[in-house]
């Protein structure tokens, strides 16, 4: 038993790792295309307002979903 609690508690440690990770990830992607929108947006553009207003939401869910792991 104690051999599988250690495993499973590895297994969970690995996993965690890898979720920061790619949550990480996520975020950077997300904050590039950010910039990118942001950019475009200032030139006037409605629907790019609306896409950047979606990835700010987004981002922000993110960001809590990360501080809550």
């Amino acid at each position: 038993m104690a051999i599988w609690t250690a495993e499973l508690k590895d297994d969970s440690e690995q996993l965690q790792e890898r979720l920061s990770g790619l949550a990480e990830q996520l975020t950077t992607g997300i904050e590039e295309m950010h910039e990118g929108i942001a950019e475009a947006s200032d030139k006037g553009k409605p629907t790019l307002r609306r896409i950047l207003a979606t990835h700010e939401a987004v981002l922000e869910e993110v960001r809590k979903a990360q501080g809550a792991g």
